[in-house]
């Protein structure tokens, strides 16, 4: 993996502290009611964590997406006319229970708020997961959220078509409930300004790490990419604190949630099942094929216990 250490990284090392000197005047359109609204559950973020770190995001991207639209005029000026443009793709990338659902949100409700209003959509990979009897069909019930228990071409040929221009696109929605596709209900996705793709591995370019495949890939297609970093100790911590809820919320809700059938189970025993699904799949995935793949992202935001972003690293150029 590529070093990240100053002097021989092909990255800018920045505190929270020195990036939040970098909002200059960007004005902060968020209520602490929506914020809360958009917060994921068992996840931690404060106004002045948006303030400190998304805005000077969202100044950054202003100017990359900008750029790409100058370029995007010259090379019509080159062409004598051309096609028309395209969504500004973010690819978001980190563990499970890293905060990537939250970043997402957040990030689409102050990118929305540009002076041009930009439409910006969220799409999550979850919705090209195989639906439960599928992964169990296939034996990758216990590899659920490993790169092979998607449907692979189906999501790269959807980020062709969005990259394309393809002015509508219907795309399958996840079920956290039922932990399964949603058989009758898709996301719609027409002609978004900027599209933010969220998922475990969106920058995975192989089997493992010692079997690329052969491309395209589905991170050639970003404009930009982020990777949300934590420390094992404290991902498995939240992983573990979000399934208690989860676990809490179905035992009280019904059947319809999945976890519902485990409803029996003892306290040891319900943290036992849990702490093997984090060791077994999502440590494993993520050691697997997570992590390895951060540094194709162009900025690393490393949290802390507290769920706090501490340092950024952003490539350089």
């Amino acid at each position: 993996m590529i070093s990240l250490k100053k002097g021989n990284s092909p990255f800018i090392e920045f505190t929270d502290k020195s990036w939040s000197e970098l909002r200059k005047d960007t004005p902060l359109n968020l209520t602490a009611e929506k914020l809360e609204e958009l917060r994921g559950t068992n996840e931690v973020i404060s106004l002045e964590e948006v303030e400190k770190i998304y805005l000077p995001l969202s100044r950054l991207l202003y100017y990359y997406v900008e750029a790409q639209k100058k370029l995007h005029l010259s090379t019509n000026c080159f062409l004598g006319g051309g096609p028309k443009k395209v969504p500004y793709i973010i690819g978001l990338a980190g563990s499970v229970a890293a905060g990537k659902s939250t970043m997402a949100r957040v990030l689409q409700h102050i990118l929305s708020k540009w002076d041009w209003s930009p439409k910006v959509e969220i799409l999550t990979t979850d919705g090209y997961l195989y639906g439960l009897d599928e992964l169990k069909k296939k034996k990758l019930l216990e590899r659920k959220g490993f790169p092979e228990s998607y449907r692979q071409k189906d999501l790269l040929q959807t980020i062709i078509d969005i990259k394309s221009g393809s002015p509508f696109i219907k795309v399958p929605l996840y079920c956290h409930k039922s932990y399964d596709i949603l058989r009758d209900k898709h996301q719609i996705l027409e002609s978004p300004d900027i599209l933010i793709l969220e998922g475990l591995n969106v920058f995975h370019v192989g089997v493992g790490t010692q079997r690329p495949l052969i491309g395209p890939f589905i991170s050639d297609f970003f404009d930009f990419g982020i990777y949300l970093d934590a420390s094992l100790a404290d991902l498995e911590k939240w992983f573990l604190n979000r399934f208690h809820t989860f676990f809490s919320y179905a035992k009280e809700r019904g059947p319809e949630y999945y976890l519902y059938q485990f409803r029996h189970y003892e306290h040891k025993e319900i943290e036992k099942f849990a702490r093997d699904i984090w060791t077994n799949i999502n440590k494993k995935n993520l050691l697997e094929n997570i992590l390895p793949f951060k540094t194709r992202a162009d900025l690393i935001l490393t949290k802390n216990s507290s769920h706090s972003i501490e340092h950024l690293h952003l490539r350089k150029i």
